[in-house]
């Protein structure tokens, strides 16, 4: 009903399709310019990432993993990630972006790499739960920060 009551915006910012990515992007960071609220950014390598360290039980013996996917041409686009474990009873897993996902010529650590996996659902919750964080924190992000993950070019 209102804009002016919208007091963030999250988005994913790849990688991902070149066109998609970008176009969501310019939209997000046009609506958060317009009507002066917090733009959170996560790579999509970032939202995943908790979701394969408790599927692969990482955090049990390993507190740092990489997320690798194949390129079709060359090498691998890759980013390293590393678990944070609270203190709290509850012992909450939180998940930091070390190297964000980049091209690279061959995988660096194979025994502590997990291939991609997307899933819209779930990807969508995490941006959600993480920009829920983030919002809980006080961290406000600007717009003028927000840029596409383009660690290929549309163009080889």
């Amino acid at each position: 009903e209102n804009f002016k009551r919208i007091d963030k915006i999250s988005v994913s910012i790849g990688p991902a399709n070149f066109n998609a990515s970008r176009q969501i992007i310019v939209l997000a960071r046009t609506l958060a310019q317009q009507i002066n609220c917090s733009l959170d950014s996560f790579s999509s390598f970032e939202l995943m990432a908790k979701r394969i360290a408790v599927k692969n039980n990482i955090y049990s013996n390993k507190n740092s993993f990489w997320i690798f996917k194949k390129l079709k041409r060359r090498g691998y686009i890759a980013g390293k990630y590393e678990i944070c474990i609270s203190d709290k009873p509850k012992k909450d897993i939180t998940i930091k972006e070390k190297i964000i996902p980049k091209i690279f010529e061959e995988l660096i650590n194979i025994e502590s790499s997990y291939q991609a996996e997307y899933s819209d659902m779930e990807d969508l919750k995490e941006l959600l739960n993480l920009s829920n964080k983030n919002f809980q924190n006080s961290i406000l992000n600007k717009w003028d920060k927000v840029l596409p993950l383009y660690p290929i070019s549309p163009i080889n």
